[in-house]
């Protein structure tokens, strides 16, 4: 095999291959016979599966769930890992609803099919998604997304490092109707991606803080993963302040005012948004912040009943050529469990673990759930097939049970079928006026003082005051 990058002593000062970064990571593993295997984990290829050939969303009806109102289910949608990691923009030039109408126009291009180059609205939609009744302020987030830039880091063909773009490319108003586009690098780097997050839509809207939304989905994707593979948060204060996207010279007032908003937001959500925990410690000058595992708890699942017939057949199914070893092979009762969750059959659900263990094995260089098949192989022998069958029921979308859309390419969307579900909500309490009382008390500190320059005169507050005008 052609080396890309030297590997012996006497070559390293050699001149670099002409592909070198261009072919992907090099690979030396030895096995236990002491057979040497190298490869070059390629980073193209039809056996990588990418955004374009995810759902992106999670909900029986998303349109109908992701409203501050439920209070029943949680609709999720999909943030590539490139967009987790490397999304940078001004979040001081935003306001307090920015922010979550920005996910929500995501959520909903994606939803919709995100390699299409527009997309549709209602304001009635992002009203019920905000939990306000202004049309006015909803229009000026519009008008301020568009004049906000951000940035991504991406590597994909015909672009690479970071590339500056508006939050929102277009947007035109026809009544109810809203018409916006996303930039085409995010919506290429979406299309492109292979590891992603799922977060919690309704979460988001309920957030005081505009710099909540940040800190929280880079947790969800910390939970998403297995816990050999977890990693906390663990930050200076001066990191801190970068992660949240405030800038230097920030006072410390200031800096741990937004720092308790932060933390408040992220310890009180709850009900069907409360996928995982999160503990948040602030200590000796370090941001801590753990989280558990966002997988469903399969040991607390009433098992799905099974005859003494079918428990043969199924403890014959791993067999003939695509059998896998013995140690990779989920119990019994896990698989049932895992079935009742789903909602589907156990020699469904074991066929396809059966599939991607042995497509694992196979093809070490092919991505699964996020990461290449020697490495998931390995985290089942290092874990146990058990414990990494919730990671994987999790982290996988199953396209016999309707749980992925494929879309074809970039602009080609195809008609989704929407089940109706029925959805308690309850009617939310009016949440301006403590939004009001919560954010006056930052409003000289935060939005006059530009983070840390001088004192400002002091400011009559009247009493029609808009909360667009309030930082938070």
């Amino acid at each position: 095999m052609d080396d890309a990058t030297p590997t012996e002593p006497d070559d390293i000062r050699r001149p670099r291959h002409k592909m070198h970064g261009k072919r992907g990571t090099w690979f030396e593993l030895i096995n236990k016979k002491g057979i040497e295997r190298n490869w070059i984990w390629q980073l193209r290829g039809d056996n990588v599966i990418r955004g374009d050939r995810r759902s992106g969303i999670k909900a029986k009806d998303f349109v109908a769930e992701a409203v501050i109102s439920n209070e029943k289910t949680s609709p999720l949608f999909e943030v590539p890992r490139v967009v987790v990691e490397t999304m940078r923009f001004d979040v001081k030039a935003l306001r307090g609803q920015d922010v979550p109408i920005f996910w929500y126009l995501f959520a909903q291009a994606r939803f919709q099919g995100i390699g299409a180059e527009e997309h549709v609205v209602s304001i009635q939609a992002l009203k019920d998604y905000l939990g306000t009744p202004r049309r006015d302020r909803i229009l000026k987030s519009l008008d301020k997304l568009m004049a906000t830039e951000m940035s991504l880091h991406v590597n994909m063909p015909g672009i690479h490092g970071r590339k500056s773009m508006p939050m929102i490319l277009s947007v035109e108003v026809d009544g109810d109707t809203v018409r916006y586009s996303l930039p085409a690098v995010l919506r290429k780097a979406v299309l492109w991606s292979r590891d992603y997050t799922w977060v919690d839509i309704n979460a988001i809207a309920r957030f005081h803080s505009k710099f909540t939304a940040a800190v929280y989905i880079k947790t969800c994707y910390e939970a998403g993963l297995h816990r050999s593979r977890r990693s906390n948060i663990v930050d200076t204060l001066d990191r801190f302040r970068a992660r949240l996207g405030l800038p230097e010279g920030t006072q410390a007032s200031v800096l741990a005012d937004t720092i308790d908003r932060v933390r408040e937001d992220l310890l009180a959500i709850d009900g069907p948004r409360r996928r995982f925990n999160i503990t948040f410690v602030l200590e000796e000058g370090y941001v801590v912040i753990e989280c558990s595992s966002s997988a469903k708890k399969l040991k607390e699942i009433k098992p799905r009943p099974m005859t003494v017939k079918s428990i043969r057949q199924v403890a014959r199914m791993n067999g003939g050529p695509l059998a896998v070893p013995p140690s990779r092979w989920p119990s019994l009762v896990r698989l049932r469990q895992a079935a009742t969750l789903l909602g589907t059959s156990v020699f469904t659900l074991a066929d396809a673990w059966k599939l991607d263990v042995f497509g694992a094995a196979a093809y070490p260089e092919t991505t699964f759930i996020g990461m290449l098949g020697d490495e998931f192989i390995k985290l089942i022998d290092e874990e146990g097939a058990d414990e990494v069958l919730e990671t994987w029921l999790d982290k996988r979308e199953f396209p016999e049970l309707g749980g992925r859309r494929v879309v074809e390419g970039v602009g080609v969307e195809k008609s989704r079928k929407r089940k109706m579900v029925t959805i308690v909500t309850v009617t939310p309490a009016s949440r301006e006026p403590d939004v009001f009382v919560e954010d006056l008390r930052l409003g000289d500190e935060v939005g006059l003082l530009e983070y840390g320059i001088a004192q400002p005169p002091a400011v009559l507050i009247s009493a029609d005051i808009d909360d667009m005008d309030i930082p938070f």
